[in-house]
């Protein structure tokens, strides 16, 4: 049975010298950080909308108070300011081709999920159909 000559050892270290070589350290500038930051919050605004703008939606014709607390969307509370509203965003799965910027992407999701026609499917367990559902109701423009 012929024996191989390296060592244990300097297996180990030839391992480790290949970690060190390969992997180079980069820092992200503050302002590609702060995009990142902004282009989550878009993410997540969205997702909000999905999820619980039929909680806003005005379907009351009078108007009543409602009993459960109604969401709010302040652009703040996703990390985002007034100085973000004319910025374009990735719009991530939301298809309306309409929207290039934060204003018109907000101005969307509060006609598509809490205007006077609501719209509630994240429940669905099956997401092909929830898909199907999502695609219908963010590229038509839903008006009664």
């Amino acid at each position: 049975m012929k024996t191989n000559s390296i060592s244990h050892k300097d297996v180990i270290d030839r391992f480790v010298s290949y970690g060190e070589s390969n992997f180079e350290t980069t820092s992200v500038n503050n302002h590609s950080d702060n995009r990142s930051k902004e282009q989550l919050g878009v993410l997540r605004l969205i997702y909000a909308y999905r999820f619980s703008g039929h909680l806003r939606a005005k379907i009351d014709p009078l108007n009543r108070p409602r009993h459960h607390a109604t969401p709010s969307f302040e652009i703040s509370e996703f990390g985002l300011n007034d100085d973000d509203l004319d910025k374009t965003f990735g719009m991530g799965s939301y298809q309306d081709p309409n929207c290039k910027t934060l204003r018109e992407l907000l101005a969307s999701l509060e006609k598509t999920y809490s205007g006077s026609l609501g719209s509630e499917y994240m429940q669905i367990p099956n997401i092909e159909e929830r898909k199907w559902i999502q695609h219908r109701i963010e590229t038509m423009s839903l008006e009664p």
